[in-house]
């Protein structure tokens, strides 16, 4: 019948078969940028948020959006979806090599390297690295990996200067997500930075997969 969709084909709105709907959340400084992705399809404007469907095969890759803005550089943002959502910043430099004005934030997001196996009564560390100067103003990181059991785990970080921060302490809920480590706010972040995941119970099991940390930073 007219107006009816053909079988098979997805609905208006949901994605397509293979791909995952993933929330996009975008900010700039200043605000008013347009996002796009490598695809050339925009987005929006900052403060920003859009879906879009990846690839089922994608959505534990890395995704990269430039944000553009009259009067401004074009600046990328690159970011991996954690629980089907992804959180890209960026502070955009002014057109001449201007300088931003004092008292703005810039952001800085790294990606952790190791990882491995969780096992019983054993610690699994993985790690990052920040390369520049930067008084942390605010600080997320996300955690990937699984395990059966949550309430085996403690998750800690630890920062250049030795600060460390719990972020799960045997708890129920599931510690491979996002966290706001509000502890780091006022200390210096360049350096090296260590994840580690203890499962201090016996019979389950898991994988750390990484981590990334965006900082951003006076």
């Amino acid at each position: 019948m007219p107006g009816q969709p053909t079988p098979g084909m997805p609905l208006p709105g949901q994605p397509t078969v293979g791909t995952v709907a993933v929330t996009i959340m975008a900010n700039s400084t200043p605000a008013g940028a347009t996002v796009l992705r490598p695809t050339g399809e925009v987005l929006g404007t900052t403060p920003l948020v859009s879906q879009v469907n990846l690839p089922a095969d994608q959505l534990g890759l890395p995704q990269t959006f430039t944000f553009n803005l009259t009067g401004y550089q074009p600046a990328t943002a690159t970011a991996v979806a954690v629980n089907n959502a992804i959180q890209v910043d960026a502070a955009l430099m002014p057109i001449g090599g201007g300088m931003m004005p004092t008292g703005v934030p810039r952001t800085i997001s790294v990606h952790g390297g190791g990882g491995g196996a969780i096992f019983d009564y054993h610690t699994t560390t993985a790690n990052a690295m920040v390369n520049e100067p930067c008084i942390i103003q605010s600080m997320t990181v996300s955690v990937r990996g699984n395990h059966s059991f949550y309430s085996d785990l403690v998750v800690t970080l630890r920062g250049p200067n030795g600060q460390s921060a719990s972020l799960h302490r045997r708890g129920r809920g599931n510690p491979f997500r996002t966290h706001s480590v509000t502890r780091a706010v006022g200390t210096q972040a360049q350096g090296n930075w260590t994840l580690s995941v203890r499962d201090e119970a016996g019979a389950d099991s898991g994988q750390l997969s990484g981590f990334s940390m965006t900082l951003m930073c006076m």
